[in-house]
């Protein structure tokens, strides 16, 4: 009768020790939400704030070099544009694929250099890549935000 005692109490100890662990996790996990881009392809200006005071990363900088062996090529010089084949953005440092023109794919983190117009990758969000170009016109520089999509 005395290890049946102990067989019941086990399981409710356990049970409520499981239940308290649940209950605490759940208050700390929040549900993924997206962030729905602009249709007219202005961005928000608290992150229009962030893109200007984005440095672009030195030549010889401290971020981790791209996975792949060669830098992506430039789209925007080109007219054809890069896609975005994969996004792995919920973990410390986000990451997305992109794939060139020819079929390359390249893993690009925060501050990769993308492109010959001084672009860089400024974020990486739930379904989208934004690279930031520098463009000059009438002498003067400006940051150009673009958007890149996940196509599903």
């Amino acid at each position: 009768m005395k290890s049946v005692r102990w067989i019941v109490s086990y399981i409710l100890v356990a049970s409520l020790g499981l239940w308290l662990a649940f209950a605490v996790s759940m208050k700390f996990m929040a549900p993924a939400h997206s962030q729905d881009a602009p249709s007219n392809g202005d961005l928000p200006a608290e992150f229009m704030k962030e893109v200007e005071s984005t440095q672009v990363p030195p030549a010889g900088g401290t971020t981790p070099p791209p996975a792949a062996t060669t830098p992506p090529p430039a789209a925007a010089e080109t007219q054809v544009p890069l896609q975005v084949v994969g996004i792995l953005w919920d973990v410390r440092t986000p990451r997305a694929m992109i794939r060139d023109p020819d079929g390359a794919v390249f893993v690009v983190t925060k501050n990769s250099k993308v492109g010959r117009s001084e672009g860089f990758v400024a974020t990486i969000r739930e379904g989208e890549v934004v690279v930031v170009e520098t463009k000059y016109e009438d002498g003067k520089a400006f940051k150009e935000p673009r958007v890149m999509e996940l196509k599903k």
